[in-house]
């Protein structure tokens, strides 16, 4: 599947907006598969790890390191926020919390980053 930059970031924003809705709902911890599956979409089907953003990132090199949006921090990944390996970025705290509320506050947080400086022009210089 090949994404264009704001159907990424639209995509990834839309189904971390859901996860936290879903959560709170719920009342427990929605998981990222289950954005896929409530939404019909079979397995080779999905993107890379189940984010749109992953997907997007592909075809570069430094795929983490490409990722369009500022997670924060020094090394600023989903995965790991000051070094690496840390494992205190955003989507590894959400994958740890245990308490629902907290990990639909911590998916709306991801929902909301803002993109790297050097993705804005071309996100909003995209056409719909």
């Amino acid at each position: 599947m090949k994404l264009t930059l704001k159907e990424a970031v639209d995509n990834f924003r839309k189904q971390w907006n859901w996860i936290a809705d879903e959560t709170l709902q719920q009342k427990r911890k929605v998981e990222k598969d289950e954005y896929f599956d409530s939404h019909r979409i079979d397995a080779q089907d999905r993107p890379l790890n189940e984010c749109h953003l992953c997907e997007f990132t592909r075809k570069c090199m430094d795929k983490c390191m490409d990722c369009p949006i500022c997670w924060g921090g020094k090394i600023g990944t989903c995965l790991n926020k000051d070094a690496w390996n840390d494992h205190k970025g955003l989507f590894v705290r959400f994958i740890r919390s245990n308490y629902y509320i907290k990990a639909a506050n911590l998916a709306r947080k991801i929902a909301n980053l803002p993109l790297k400086e050097k993705y804005r022009e071309e996100y909003e210089n995209a056409i719909d």
